[in-house]
């Protein structure tokens, strides 16, 4: 049996942007009008630190996905 790939999405000019602001994280893509905001967490309950981490799969054990990641940009805005 040999898994059927998913469909090939272009994400080489793809920009993640990762921000903290108060009690929120924000996360964001570049498109092309701007950053687009595609997700956020409260984290007011969390503690003092943060762990963020970038993953990659193929949802197949038996095929292997390579991923490269450039022009990541994480921030902590403090005091705001």
């Amino acid at each position: 049996m040999k898994a059927k790939s998913s469909p090939k999405l272009d994400w080489s000019n793809q920009n993640l942007k990762v921000e903290k602001i108060k009690e929120y994280v924000y996360f964001f893509i570049n498109k092309k009008n701007g950053w687009a905001i595609i997700g956020e967490l409260n984290i007011k309950n969390w503690g003092k630190t943060i762990y963020i981490g970038l993953a990659t799969l193929s949802h197949d054990n038996s095929q292997l996905t390579t991923v490269t990641y450039n022009n990541i940009h994480f921030s902590n805005h403090h005091g705001n």
